[in-house]
Protein backbone atom coordinates (compact mmCIF):
# COMPACT_ATOMS: atom_id res chain seq x y z
CA UNK A 1 0.00 0.00 0.00
CA UNK A 2 1.52 3.66 -0.71
CA UNK A 3 0.33 7.04 -0.46
CA UNK A 4 -1.89 6.82 -3.73
CA UNK A 5 -3.51 3.83 -2.38
CA UNK A 6 -4.43 5.88 1.27
CA UNK A 7 -5.54 8.82 -1.30
CA UNK A 8 -7.91 6.64 -2.49
CA UNK A 9 -8.75 4.64 0.47
CA UNK A 10 -9.84 7.92 2.43
CA UNK A 11 -12.63 9.49 -0.84
CA UNK A 12 -13.51 5.95 -0.95
CA UNK A 13 -14.34 5.43 2.74
CA UNK A 14 -16.61 8.39 2.43
CA UNK A 15 -18.88 6.53 0.39
CA UNK A 16 -19.48 6.19 -3.90
CA UNK A 17 -21.81 7.84 -5.75
CA UNK A 18 -24.44 5.83 -7.66
CA UNK A 19 -23.86 6.72 -10.93
CA UNK A 20 -22.69 4.76 -14.02
CA UNK A 21 -19.17 5.31 -13.63
CA UNK A 22 -18.59 5.48 -9.74
CA UNK A 23 -14.47 4.24 -10.38
CA UNK A 24 -14.50 7.47 -12.82
CA UNK A 25 -15.41 9.70 -10.45
CA UNK A 26 -13.23 8.20 -7.51
CA UNK A 27 -10.58 8.46 -10.16
CA UNK A 28 -11.50 12.27 -10.82
CA UNK A 29 -11.03 13.25 -7.24
CA UNK A 30 -7.89 11.47 -6.72
CA UNK A 31 -6.34 11.89 -9.94
CA UNK A 32 -5.74 8.60 -11.43
CA UNK A 33 -7.60 6.97 -14.33
CA UNK A 34 -10.78 4.69 -14.03
CA UNK A 35 -8.95 1.61 -14.55
CA UNK A 36 -6.07 2.13 -11.94
CA UNK A 37 -9.24 3.01 -9.45
CA UNK A 38 -10.29 -0.47 -10.53
CA UNK A 39 -6.87 -1.99 -10.16
CA UNK A 40 -6.30 -0.29 -6.70
CA UNK A 41 -9.30 -1.20 -4.96
CA UNK A 42 -9.44 -4.94 -6.34
CA UNK A 43 -5.59 -5.58 -5.01
CA UNK A 44 -6.66 -3.47 -1.39
CA UNK A 45 -9.55 -6.35 -1.60
CA UNK A 46 -7.35 -9.26 -2.25
CA UNK A 47 -4.99 -7.84 0.19
CA UNK A 48 -7.62 -7.79 3.08
CA UNK A 49 -7.03 -3.91 3.52
CA UNK A 50 -10.59 -3.69 2.13
CA UNK A 51 -13.36 -6.35 3.19
CA UNK A 52 -15.90 -5.44 1.34
CA UNK A 53 -18.46 -2.63 -0.66
CA UNK A 54 -21.75 -2.29 0.83
CA UNK A 55 -24.83 -0.28 0.98
CA UNK A 56 -25.78 1.24 4.13
CA UNK A 57 -29.33 1.11 4.76
CA UNK A 58 -31.96 4.02 6.36
CA UNK A 59 -32.79 2.11 9.17
CA UNK A 60 -35.79 4.20 9.72
CA UNK A 61 -37.00 4.24 6.10
CA UNK A 62 -37.13 0.33 6.77
CA UNK A 63 -38.90 0.70 10.42
CA UNK A 64 -36.61 0.00 12.61
CA UNK A 65 -37.37 2.26 15.60
CA UNK A 66 -34.29 1.44 17.18
CA UNK A 67 -30.79 0.46 16.62
CA UNK A 68 -27.88 0.17 19.35
CA UNK A 69 -24.34 -1.15 19.98
CA UNK A 70 -23.10 -2.80 22.36
CA UNK A 71 -19.24 -3.81 23.04
CA UNK A 72 -18.08 -6.12 26.21
CA UNK A 73 -14.42 -6.98 26.86
CA UNK A 74 -13.60 -10.10 27.93
CA UNK A 75 -10.87 -10.88 30.62
CA UNK A 76 -7.94 -12.50 29.22
CA UNK A 77 -8.47 -15.86 30.49
CA UNK A 78 -11.21 -16.40 28.15
CA UNK A 79 -9.78 -17.66 24.93
CA UNK A 80 -7.03 -17.20 23.58
CA UNK A 81 -3.89 -15.49 25.24
CA UNK A 82 -2.49 -12.20 23.88
CA UNK A 83 1.47 -11.65 24.31
CA UNK A 84 0.80 -8.60 26.88
CA UNK A 85 -1.63 -10.47 28.82
CA UNK A 86 -4.31 -7.91 28.14
CA UNK A 87 -7.67 -7.80 27.48
CA UNK A 88 -8.02 -10.50 24.40
CA UNK A 89 -11.27 -9.04 22.51
CA UNK A 90 -13.59 -6.98 22.15
CA UNK A 91 -17.12 -8.25 20.23
CA UNK A 92 -19.92 -5.73 19.23
CA UNK A 93 -23.27 -7.14 18.57
CA UNK A 94 -25.74 -4.40 16.95
CA UNK A 95 -29.72 -5.22 18.03
CA UNK A 96 -32.11 -4.18 16.03
CA UNK A 97 -36.03 -4.11 16.64
CA UNK A 98 -39.13 -2.40 14.46
CA UNK A 99 -41.06 -1.29 17.77
CA UNK A 100 -39.06 0.32 20.43
CA UNK A 101 -41.20 -2.35 23.52
CA UNK A 102 -38.33 -5.00 21.56
CA UNK A 103 -35.41 -3.60 22.38
CA UNK A 104 -34.93 -4.83 25.72
CA UNK A 105 -35.40 -8.76 24.41
CA UNK A 106 -33.51 -8.03 21.66
CA UNK A 107 -30.21 -6.68 23.26
CA UNK A 108 -30.47 -9.05 26.59
CA UNK A 109 -31.06 -12.56 24.20
CA UNK A 110 -29.36 -11.76 20.50
CA UNK A 111 -26.09 -10.41 22.42
CA UNK A 112 -24.86 -13.54 23.85
CA UNK A 113 -21.44 -14.06 23.72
Amino acid sequence: MDQRDLELLKVAQDGVLFTERPYQILGEMVGMSEQEVVDRLRALQDEGIIRRFAATIGHRALGIVANAMIAWRAPATRGPQPQTGLTIFTLWCTPQAKKTAWIEPVASHSCQA
